[in-house]
C-alpha cells in the first residue's frame, strides 16, 4: 500500500498475509478530505494526510482482522506549454505571448534579456536587436507544486532599410 501520492494519483489497495476466506474491504478512517476509496482503488483528493483501514472479515475458523496505514498526500506537479516564437525586425509592433499549465493556473512572463525585448504582463515589445528570451513560469498554489520555467527565444532582426541612393 503506498505511504504517499500526488493530489489526483491513485493507487490500488491490496493486502498480504493472513488465514481465512472472508472477504477484505478498505475504508478511509482518518482524512476524509485527503482520500477516498472506491472499491480497492484509493484517490488522493486533497493535499494532506488520511488513514486507511483494511478489515478481513470473520469467516468460520478465523475472528475478523484490520490493519491501518497512513498515506500522505502531495502536491501534484504541472508543466507548462509554451510554444516556439518566430524571429521578429526591431520596429515590428508590440505583440502577445500565450501559454497553459496542465493546473489550469495562470502563467507568467518575464524577459532576462531588457536590451532587446520589454515584457509587461503578456505583452512583448521589441527594443533592440539580438536574441530575445522570454520565460514561461506558474509558481504552484496549495494544490500544485511550481512548473519548471520554459524559455523561448527568438531572433530581433535589424529594421529593413531601402538600398544606398545613387547620385551621379
Amino acid at each position: 500500500s503506498p505511504s504517499s501520492l500526488a493530489l489526483n494519483g491513485t493507487a490500488t489497495l491490496s493486502t498480504t498475509g493472513g488465514a481465512g476466506t472472508g472477504a477484505v474491504t478498505y475504508a478511509v478512517t482518518a482524512g476524509a478530505a485527503a482520500c477516498s476509496i472506491t472499491g480497492t482503488t484509493l484517490t488522493a483528493t486533497a493535499v494532506g494526510v488520511c488513514e486507511v483501514t483494511a478489515t478481513k472479515a470473520a469467516d468460520a475458523t478465523y475472528e475478523a482482522a484490520s490493519g491501518s496505514f497512513t498515506v500522505s498526500v502531495g502536491k501534484a506537479s504541472q508543466t507548462i506549454n509554451f510554444a516556439a516564437l518566430p524571429g521578429k525586425v526591431l520596429g515590428n509592433p508590440d505583440f502577445t505571448v500565450s501559454a497553459t499549465a496542465t493546473s489550469g493556473l495562470p502563467v507568467n512572463f518575464r524577459t532576462d534579456t531588457p536590451l532587446v525585448c520589454a515584457v509587461e504582463g503578456s505583452r512583448v515589445r521589441l527594443v533592440g536587436m539580438g536574441s530575445c528570451r522570454v520565460i514561461a513560469s506558474q509558481a504552484g498554489d496549495a494544490s500544485y507544486g511550481p512548473a519548471a520555467e520554459v524559455i523561448q527565444s527568438f531572433a530581433v532582426a535589424p529594421p529593413i532599410t531601402a538600398g544606398a541612393g545613387v547620385t551621379g
